[in-house]
Order: structure tokens, then sequence, then C-alpha cells
């Protein structure tokens, strides 16, 4: 079956406070699964001075993309002023035909004053298009 884990058409907005969205059960699962994916018309995550958190993990399905974390391409991961950023995703198990993706960054990812740290793995299955 064909799943998202977190799904984000929408906003999310933090002053001070932390965002963290995680994905990662810790365990690939069977099916054709991305962990979170963000998409939407100018769909925005930002903090003034709190961090952003991003965990994802694809599934295991030997067809389609098993990625871990999909940022579509005008949206936007911000930390204002001094938020860190924090994306680590780790691509699904597919072994025949499935694309196992940890980071699919189409959009941008921004920081003003902290630090951003973006890891990706392909995962864990056998085929040419597993990819960080």
């Amino acid at each position: 079956s064909d799943a998202t884990s977190i799904f984000l058409n929408a906003d999310i907005s933090s002053g001070s406070g932390n965002i963290t969205l995680d994905a990662d059960t810790g365990t690939t699962r069977p099916g054709n699964i991305t962990g979170v994916f963000i998409n939407g018309p100018g769909v925005d995550i930002t903090t003034t001075t709190g961090n952003i958190q991003i965990d994802g993990r694809g599934g295991d399905s030997n067809a389609g993309f098993q990625t871990a974390i999909s940022l579509g391409a005008g949206n936007t991961i911000k930390a204002n002023s001094t938020g860190n950023i924090s994306l680590t995703g780790l691509g699904g198990g597919g072994t025949t035909g499935g694309n196992n993706i940890g980071l699919d960054i189409r959009g941008l990812v921004q920081s003003s004053g902290g630090t951003i740290n973006l890891n990706g793995s392909g995962g864990d299955g056998d085929v040419v298009g597993d990819e960080g």
C-alpha cells in the first residue's frame, strides 16, 4: 500500500519553541512509504529562535519511491536568528526497483545564524536508485 507517515501541506511556525517531525519508527515498515512529505503551494516550516528537527524513514516496497524526507519545490524550512536545523533521513529497503532515497530536497533549507545538518542515507535495499 502507498502511505505517508507525515504529510504536511500547511505552514508550521514557532517563535522560541522547537519544531519536531518524527516519522522514523526505528525499523523499515512494509509498503510504499514516504516518511515525511512536505509539499503544497508555499508550505513553510519556520522558527524564530527555536530548532527544527525532522526525522524520516522510507518503506520497503520494491516499486515507487521509498523516500525518508521529501521537501517539494517552492517549500521552505527556515530557522531565523539562532535556530538550528537537522534533517535525518534513511531511505527504505526495496530490493528490486524501489528508489531508497534518504533526502529529496527540492525546496529551500536556510538558517540565519544557526547550523544546518543534512544526513541522508540511501537505505538498505540493493538497487541502483539508492541515494543519500
